[in-house]
């Protein structure tokens, strides 16, 4: 199903911004916290992600991961589905969590310049930029 624009803003508002794989406050704190510091950032990540699916989320930041860093996209689900799943907090160490953070971050601070600028690319374009560029 593809939403216009609108609904899609309003989805993406809907979904609480708590992730990890869990509905506790997410583990990626830097991010969370600059995607609510302006509803503009939002409305940014919306932007790029237009041509996505984020109802298949349970949170935002668990699809900003999981679109971003795909290999963790099957063992989100595997989560959803089972209640014997790990959360993410107890996969990842420290140090990799504060890397995945810095990474959506300036993922998420690209999205707002795109947005911005009004400048449309994929969803594949982005993520290959935030992989490549965002450290």
């Amino acid at each position: 199903m593809h939403l216009s624009q609108n609904q899609n803003i309003a989805t993406v508002l809907q979904l609480k911004t708590c992730g990890g794989f869990s509905c506790e406050k997410t583990i990626f704190k830097k991010s969370e916290g600059w995607l609510e510091g302006d509803s503009d950032h939002i409305k940014a990540l919306n932007f790029v992600a237009k041509r996505k699916n984020m109802d298949r989320y349970h949170s935002i930041m668990d699809f900003v991961f999981c679109e971003l860093f795909t290999e963790y996209r099957k063992l989100c689900f595997n989560f959803y589905n089972s209640d014997r799943e790990p959360i993410l907090k107890n996969i990842l160490t420290r140090n990799e969590i504060e890397v995945y953070d810095r990474k959506i971050l300036q993922g998420l601070k690209l999205a707002y310049e795109l947005h911005k600028r009004n400048r449309e690319e994929s969803w594949k374009w982005f993520r290959t930029m935030v992989l490549k560029h965002c450290a």
